[in-house]
């Protein structure tokens, strides 16, 4: 695997609960690519991304004394608060969003595109969680 300043390696995991699933994503490739294979070895590779803190974190969990990769994510994730990011978006920030935007005519395409792709990132979640349907 590739040392931790390598550029190939991902950034340093200091306990953001925005990226901890991009980070996790990223080692797993990295795993992968290098044929690491047990669980242990896994975890391993794991801790070489990670800060001190979130590696003596990770020291703490059952799953990194049994080891159990699968465990460790899912524990990883939870207690890194992955979810957060997919919640960070009231249905009411939405209608907010349409209505001011409804006030003043799109000028242009790149506007109506903009306008586009910040709908379709705050609506997308609300439809996959059925929150909102068609």
């Amino acid at each position: 695997m590739p040392h931790k300043y390598h550029w190939e390696a991902p950034d340093t995991f200091r306990g953001r609960a925005s990226i901890a699933k991009e980070f996790i994503e990223e080692v797993e490739i990295i795993l992968t690519q290098y044929k690491v294979t047990t669980d242990l070895d896994k975890i391993k590779g794991l801790l070489c991304y990670c800060s001190q803190s979130v590696t003596k974190f990770i020291h703490t969990l059952n799953s990194f004394h049994s080891p159990d990769w699968e465990h460790l994510k899912a524990e990883f994730l939870h207690y890194y608060d992955a979810d957060q990011e997919d919640v960070n978006n009231r249905p009411l920030d939405l209608v907010r969003f349409v209505e001011e935007n409804k006030q003043e005519p799109m000028e242009s395409l790149g506007a109506w595109l903009k306008y586009y792709r910040d709908y379709m990132t705050m609506a997308t979640p609300f439809v996959n969680n059925e929150t909102l349907s068609d």
